[in-house]
C-alpha cells in the first residue's frame, strides 16, 4: 500500500505457493481488486479448490492479510492443469464492492457481492468457438524428444474494467 505521494504505507506477502509451471504463474498474477476498508480480492491458491473442489476461485484479504473468506465460480476439468489454465481469470470492484470476474479462457463474467453471494453470471456473443482442450505436444533437446500432454485453451479476455457510472468494461478478443 502506498500513500498519494508514493510512500510505502504497509503491504503483506502473499501466501500463495507456485505450481503448475508458467500458467500457474499466469493465474497467480492474474488480477487483483480492492474493495473499501482496504480488503484485498487475489486469486486463492488453486489447490485450495483444486483438493476440495469447493468454489474457491479468489480469497478476501484484509489489510494485515488474514483471510476472511474465499468464494468463486470455477470449471473443473479432467486434468488439473486444464483446470487451473482454463480458469485464469480478471477482476473488477464496482463502487458497492461487489466483484466482478471475467474469465481469461471462458466465455464467462460474473458478479459476486463482497459476502461472495454470486449476483449474476452471464456471457457474450463471440465469433469463435471457445476450446479448451489438452493436446499433445512434442519438446525435444538434442536427439531426444518426449511427448507432453498440454493445455490448450482459447484466449477469450485480457481485462475487466468498473468505471465511474459502474459501467463494467470487458476486453475481449475479437478472433
Amino acid at each position: 500500500m502506498f500513500s498519494y505521494d508514493g510512500s510505502y504505507e504497509d503491504g503483506f506477502t502473499n501466501p500463495f505457493k507456485p505450481g503448475f509451471g508458467s500458467f500457474g504463474a499466469q493465474y497467480r498474477t492474474s488480477g487483483m481488486a480492492v474493495l473499501s476498508g482496504s480488503r484485498v480480492v487475489l486469486p486463492s491458491r488453486f489447490s485450495l479448490w483444486l483438493d476440495s473442489g469447493e468454489q474457491n476461485l479468489v480469497t478476501l484479504y484484509d489489510k494485515a492479510g488474514m483471510v476472511i473468506r474465499s468464494f468463486g465460480a470455477f470449471k473443473q476439468y479432467e486434468n488439473p492443469k486444464l483446470t487451473v489454465n482454463a480458469n485464469i481469470a480478471y477482476f473488477a470492484a464496482d463502487s458497492s464492492d461487489n466483484l466482478w470476474v471475467a474469465y481469461a479462457h471462458q466465455n464467462m463474467v460474473s458478479k459476486y457481492s463482497q459476502e461472495g453471494d454470486m449476483i449474476l453470471s452471464t456471457d457474450r456473443i463471440l465469433p469463435y468457438a471457445v476450446v479448451n482442450t489438452m493436446k499433445s505436444i512434442v519438446m525435444k533437446s538434442g536427439s531426444q524428444e518426449a511427448e507432453f500432454p498440454w493445455p490448450s485453451v482459447t484466449a477469450v479476455t485480457k481485462g475487466i474494467y468498473s468505471d465511474s457510472k459502474d459501467r463494467i468494461w470487458v476486453l475481449t478478443y475479437s478472433i
